[in-house]
């Protein structure tokens, strides 16, 4: 296996933004990464496309076109006065990033390995459901809500531990979650449910592994958010605002403030807990930030917004309102707004991001959807199960 070069990392940071959903590296092999995967309107990715993407980080990279060939794209990357070389297989592994606008198609034989450890929108709606590679990670509604894992395909149903876990985020060889059994600590365990460990003695929710660090709210400090190390060390204060809902974006933290003088306003903040900003004066209910937008639900009509499901760009302007829904719950993927409809009994509804084609996927009286690949798994409020169905309403199934 090689190794990932330097300049990844570094384009980690030029492209993190860009992205709503998990990201993730591919392991190479001695035949280079993954190549074939398609963009947004179907069009296939091709070696010019890993060029273009290396010329977009007109920055930090100075190419040399007239030395390209079939095998490298031979730019040079010039970070801190030291100079590292660029290749094609770099050129794909930015690619790979660009989740938020590509889906790919690893060849057979190759591995998916998250960087980000959930999405924004299934860690505001519990996180009890997601993904990696060819395994779906969830918890078990029927054993006290332990994690279990799946292969995509139906197969190889295997428990993982016996604790009461939440906020699943699964980066690499390891599951993070909140232990329920222990006061909502959060743990790590290997995804064979080996190595098993606790990571910090907080009250935590809503909690978010990105790269290196683990966001979270900490009810010891009256919802106030922090970050420590993936091994557990490095715990910090990030803001003294108070929030019970937080969206981790590239750099930023997009969290709704319950401080009692912005009760209720969104606000974003660096991920080091520099850069504080309001971004609305409208009192919000729930968020999920999805590529460059912000998409939040007003739940009382007054005069700091009335009712609805609206959008605004990740800066704060641009504001939109696309229903009239009294909603909760919303997960925004693949183009799509999923929520829970309070109107309808807590029914779960999609509609296009621009507020159009509004329908009906569930007669279910459902909790918190999550969307993990062409599933959305739910809690139903009538039995307590946990069921999934596809992302058009399809094929529903009890989880167990």
């Amino acid at each position: 296996m090689k190794k990932a070069k330097q300049v990844l990392c570094l384009g980690v940071v030029l492209v993190l933004v860009l992205t709503a959903v998990p990201l993730f590296t591919a392991a190479e092999d001695d035949d280079g990464p993954y190549l074939l995967g398609c963009v947004s309107g179907g069009d296939q990715l091709s070696i010019a496309d890993a060029r273009m993407v290396l010329q977009y980080l007109v920055d930090k990279i100075t190419l040399t076109p007239a030395q390209y060939d079939a095998a490298a794209v031979n730019g040079t990357l010039k970070e801190d006065g030291v100079t590292y070389s660029v290749t094609i297989a770099d050129a794909r592994c930015i690619l790979q990033m660009l989740v938020g606008k590509i889906t790919l198609f690893p060849r057979e034989g190759g591995s998916v390995v998250n960087t980000e450890g959930n999405t924004p929108g299934n860690i505001a709606n519990g996180g009890f459901a997601a993904i990696q590679g060819d395994w779906i990670y969830y918890i078990n509604r029927n054993d006290d809500d332990k994690i279990y894992r799946i292969k995509t395909d139906g197969t190889g149903r295997q428990k993982v531990n016996n604790d009461d876990s939440w906020y699943l985020n699964v980066v690499g060889d390891w599951i993070y979650y909140v232990n329920y059994d222990d006061g909502q600590a959060i743990y790590r365990v290997k995804t064979d449910g080996t190595g098993r460990r606790k990571l910090g003695n907080d009250w935590a929710m809503r909690v978010f592994v990105s790269g290196d660090w683990i966001y979270f709210i900490n009810w010891d400090d009256e919802g106030k958010i922090y970050r420590m190390k993936t091994d557990g060390t490095g715990r910090k204060k990030l803001s003294d605002d108070e929030t019970w809902n937080i969206n981790i974006v590239g750099d930023w933290i997009y969290y709704i403030n319950y401080s009692y003088e912005d009760d209720s306003y969104i606000y974003r903040i660096k991920t080091d807990g520099t850069g504080r900003q309001k971004l609305s004066d409208d009192a919000v209910s729930s968020l999920n930030v999805a590529g460059d937008w912000i998409y939040y639900t007003i739940i009382e009509n007054g005069a700091r917004g009335d009712t609805g499901i609206y959008r605004m760009k990740t800066d704060g302007t641009g504001g939109q309102k696309l229903s009239i829904n009294y909603a909760g719950g919303i997960n925004v993927a693949n183009d799509w707004i999923y929520y829970e409809d309070w109107e309808d009994d807590d029914c779960i509804y999609r509609m296009k991001t621009d507020g159009t084609g509004r329908e009906k996927l569930s007669d279910d009286e459902a909790f918190s959807p999550n969307i993990v690949g062409d599933w959305i798994y739910y809690i139903s409020w009538d039995d307590g199960n946990m069921y999934r169905m596809k992302l058009d309403g399809t094929g529903r199934q009890l989880v167990n």
